[in-house]
């Protein structure tokens, strides 16, 4: 963070000196001694400008000429000193924003890897949903990107003249947008992305189940049988923020996902809708696990791993993630438990070079407030794929749809901000990419553990002023100001 502006200096100006008889008949050193004195005081005349502020203004001894760039040219100023110049700018911008952030806070802009704006960047806060962009990355990298779940009916043997001998099993692959047509995850707002369990039942009657003596069992063998992840609230449950974990779920467990069944639900729902199509089914719905040598009769398959990241970021899709999270577990353990895909993930991290100083994995999505991360790491997650493709493309945008839809919008930051969102009780975060009028794209990552009264909509709120002083970036003086001026007259 940047200090007080120190006092505007008096202005510098290099006089020209007097020609001598030597000008007249220069040695052949001369030139090349001028040369480098001239651009030597060209990049201490902007460097003086770099450290005190206001403009200092160089007078040079060769005038600009047509057929060259002249020795002390604004042209010749090293790259890095004017992307410092906007280094400083940015910072004196934000800063008193960013001290207003509660003390458990962390701060990071960076320029195409380069940090130009931070506060205790290395400080670990609950990250809420910005922990997904970490598992959706890790579930592409480790999973495969067209890599698709499958939900299968398998029966104990051969489907003989139309009848099943015995029960048919439904056997979840972990997908986690299984589906029944109409429903809708929010009032008013159907799910983009479905499996659907009406296509799965046409196919088992396309494959010429007429009858089933036995009943539908789930089966959601594998996975675990924990519903939620550590020190989850019940509410979550309960206000259906999150299905109940299983690899074998429906329409996110509803009507009631805190008490229902996962499997036997699923069983129920396919039940019907065979009876529906003409299929006779001796008993009712139940659970099991389906034999070892069991024939598949029908199947239907989840959308790509890459999709499933990209609607679990856009909308903070709480199941989805942490199904991916077990799914990770198993392929990577053979466990298909919610530690082992954390740990999965962990170790991945740290693999491929992120840092992960700190950092707590307790689950996929967020929920748990035992979760850490630093702005360093949200970050760098950002910046290993970059400000296209992949998760920059997977992110929200303010008034579209999305967890942006009614954030930053009608101003000047609703065009220039793709980002995911975080919130718990208490806490807010905010990582993503500010897309500047200069064509430069900045990482960003703002984590704040509410204090000294703050509410969420003030956090919120200075989120979002954060950003908004950071559009200017970079600001650098006018090249003229940097541009060695002709010389007085003696």
């Amino acid at each position: 963070m940047s200090g007080p502006q120190d006092p505007p200096p008096d202005r510098v100006v290099v006089r020209r000196a007097r020609r001598t008889e030597a000008a007249t008949h220069p040695s052949p050193r001369g030139p090349r001694r001028a040369a480098a004195v001239l651009g030597a005081l060209g990049t201490l005349g902007a460097l003086a400008w770099l450290v005190t502020g206001p403009a200092v203004d160089v007078a040079s001894t060769q005038p600009a000429s047509a057929s060259g760039t002249p020795v002390a040219s604004v042209r010749r100023t090293p790259e890095w000193l004017t992307a410092t110049v906007g280094q400083r700018a940015l910072e004196t911008a934000v800063e008193p924003v960013s001290r207003q952030l509660p003390d458990v806070s962390c701060l990071l802009l960076s320029d195409g890897g380069r940090p130009v704006s931070t506060r205790e960047p290395d400080e670990v806060v609950i990250p809420a949903s910005n922990m997904k962009p970490l598992t959706a990355t890790a579930a592409v990298e480790l999973l495969g990107a067209e890599t698709r779940a499958s939900t299968s009916v398998v029966a104990g043997a051969p489907v003989a003249g139309g009848v099943v001998r015995g029960d048919l099993f439904l056997v979840g692959g972990g997908d986690p947008v299984l589906t029944t047509a109409g429903y809708e995850p929010y009032e008013g707002m159907p799910r983009e992305l479905t499996t659907s369990v009406e296509q799965l039942a046409d196919r088992v009657v396309d494959a010429g189940v007429r009858e089933v003596t036995g009943s539908v069992l789930g089966d959601e063998s594998r996975y675990d049988r924990v519903r939620t992840g550590p020190s989850w609230r019940p509410s979550y449950l309960s206000d259906a923020q999150v299905a109940p974990l299983s690899a074998l779920v429906v329409d996110d467990g509803a009507p009631d996902p805190a008490s229902v069944d996962p499997p036997l639900r699923a069983a129920a729902v396919l039940t019907e809708l065979l009876r529906a199509r003409g299929v006779r089914i001796g008993g009712e719905a139940g659970v099991g696990v389906a034999p070892s040598g069991s024939v598949e009769v029908a199947r239907v398959e989840s959308p790509t791993v890459a999709q499933l990241a990209s609607e679990l970021v856009r909308f903070s899709d709480n199941t989805t993630a942490e199904l991916l999270v077990k799914e990770i577990g198993l392929r990577t353990s053979g466990t298909g438990t919610t530690a082992a895909g954390t740990a999965a993930v962990l170790e991945w991290a740290r693999s491929v070079g992120l840092p992960m100083e700190g950092a707590v994995l307790a689950d996929g999505s967020g929920l748990s407030r035992d979760n850490r991360l630093s702005c360093r790491t949200m970050v760098a997650v950002l910046e290993r794929v970059g400000p296209v493709g992949g998760l920059a493309d997977w992110l929200a945008r303010p008034g579209r749809p999305g967890t942006l839809d009614d954030r930053m919008t009608g101003n000047d930051l609703t065009d220039r901000v793709r980002a995911k969102t975080g919130s718990l009780d208490g806490v807010r975060s905010l990582s993503g990419w500010l897309d500047l009028a200069s064509g430069r794209s900045l990482a960003f990552a703002i984590g704040a553990v509410g204090g000294d009264g703050l509410d969420s909509a003030t956090l919120e709120a200075l989120e979002e002023r954060i950003l908004a002083a950071s559009l200017g970036y970079p600001a650098v003086p006018p090249a003229d100001l940097l541009r060695p001026r002709p010389a007085e007259s003696p």
